[in-house]
């Protein structure tokens, strides 16, 4: 029965899935208090406003390293990209309870999360580089960068995806190790 109590459940889920989706993809857009862009607008799904969600929670995390790097294209023209590692605190250290539960620690949300334009285009994953397990799940890195390396991060058509090339791949490997032990040191204080 489409208008039953499982199909309507089922509905719902769908709409709770959007609705995170949503608010991470847009989150940049969507919180009043992200500088990194101008341009703010509100986003309703089903008459109620989307809030973002940060997936660094900056006001828990500890940013472990962070560099800003120019990369020089073959027209000679000239891009840069951000990388920012940071390390969550375990459960137990968060401020309160639900501010524990909004970081959502886990496995699912660790990795690299790539923002084109300030847009989630990937992510969280560790571009092949790692696979997910636990020791890592307090380590979310945020890789950023415009329009001027599509060509050099072969961004697909769908703005969806990007593909490091080794010398970049060699690089954001050496860069996350310092922080992927301070992950693996913190999350393991607690057992």
């Amino acid at each position: 029965d489409p208008r039953g109590g499982p199909a309507k459940n089922a509905l719902l889920r769908q709409v709770q899935i959007l609705r995170q989706h949503l608010a991470l993809t847009y989150q940049r857009y969507l919180d009043p208090h992200d500088k990194r862009t101008s341009r703010k607008f509100r986003l309703l799904l089903q008459g109620e406003q989307v809030e973002a969600w940060d997936p660094f929670v900056p006001e828990e995390s500890h940013l472990v390293a962070s560099d800003k790097v120019t990369v020089e294209l073959d027209t000679k023209r000239v891009g840069t990209f951000t990388v920012r590692a940071y390390v969550l605190p375990r459960k137990e250290e968060f401020a309160d309870r639900e501010l524990a539960e909004i970081a959502r620690i886990g496995n699912l949300y660790q990795g690299v999360y790539v923002y084109r334009e300030n847009r989630l285009i990937y992510g969280p994953d560790w571009l092949g580089m790692f696979t997910k397990e636990p020791h890592s799940s307090l380590l979310r890195v945020e890789f950023s960068f415009d329009h001027s390396l599509d060509e050099a991060f072969h961004v697909d058509i769908k703005k969806s995806e990007i593909i490091l090339n080794q010398d970049l791949y060699l690089w954001l490997d050496d860069f996350l190790k310092p922080a992927r032990r301070e992950a693996d040191a913190r999350y393991r204080q607690g057992q």
